[in-house]
């Protein structure tokens, strides 16, 4: 029973880790030849480490908000309709993308700056061919965030 348990716990980590090469490990409980419990952990790599590691870096989880969320705090928060909280925010977000498309910067005291810009074309390779190809030069975005951002 002890090897099934092992080896079941052991297969659920490896499905639980999402990149191979990954540093960070997942902490695991098995059983040991004497039947006692001890806390190890196995890394992404199979190899088995100590769990009491303290140099171990864990990232948190990222929380992850998107227009929804963000419409329904408005809502919320100033006690009026989904839809109507709806509409404030993409009309916000449209005014941004329409300025930014046509070549406008648009800053946001205390937030950041979006802007556009014309990325320079350059040589590429064709993955299948191996052929050399002329990549075109776009239209680009990108995101400044402003310093008093980064400190909050």
């Amino acid at each position: 029973m002890s090897l099934f348990i092992q080896r079941l716990l052991q297969a659920q980590v490896k499905r639980q880790c999402r990149n191979p090469f990954a540093v960070a490990s997942r902490s695991v409980s098995t059983i040991s030849d004497n039947r006692s419990f001890h806390n190890r952990s196995f890394s992404t790599t199979g190899v088995v480490v100590d769990a009491t590691d303290t140099n171990k870096s864990t990232k948190p989880k990222p929380i992850t908000l998107n227009k929804k969320n963000i419409v329904d705090h408005i809502a919320s928060t100033h006690d009026i309709s989904s839809k109507k909280s709806q509409q404030i925010v993409e009309t916000f977000l449209d005014t941004i993308i329409e300025a930014v498309v046509n070549g406008k910067v648009v800053r946001l005291t205390g937030f950041g700056a979006f802007d556009a810009y014309m990325s320079k074309p350059r040589n590429g390779v064709n993955p299948k061919t191996a052929e050399k190809v002329e990549i075109p030069s776009k239209q680009r975005f990108r995101f400044k965030a402003y310093d008093s951002f980064k400190k909050s």
